[in-house]
C-alpha cells in the first residue's frame, strides 16, 4: 500500500486499524462484511482517524498475524482465508 493510498484514507474496500484488538470481534464483523463483497483489505498498523503509519513493532508482526489469522479461521463460516502481507 501506498502513502498516497493510505493519506486517501479509509473506503468501502479498505479499513485502517492503529493495531489489533484484544476482541477479535472488532475486526471480524469488518471481515465477514468485506468477504461478502467484493473483497477488501483491513490494514493494521494505521491510525484510522490521523492515517499515521505507527507499524507494528517488528518482534511481533508474526504473532499478530497467526493471532488475527486464527481468529478469523475460528471465528467465520463458510472458512474466510486471508492473505497475509506483511
Amino acid at each position: 500500500m501506498t502513502r498516497e493510498e493510505i493519506l486517501a484514507g479509509e473506503s468501502k474496500s479498505i479499513e485502517f486499524k492503529v493495531n489489533c484488538p484484544e476482541k477479535s470481534i472488532n475486526y471480524t464483523k469488518s471481515v465477514v462484511a468485506f468477504a461478502n463483497g467484493k473483497g477488501s483489505s483491513i490494514v493494521f498498523g494505521i491510525d484510522d482517524k490521523t492515517r499515521d503509519i505507527v507499524g507494528i513493532p517488528e518482534e511481533d508482526v508474526f504473532r499478530e498475524m497467526d493471532s488475527i489469522t486464527n481468529a478469523i479461521s475460528d471465528s467465520c463460516e463458510p472458512v474466510i482465508v486471508p492473505d497475509k502481507c506483511a
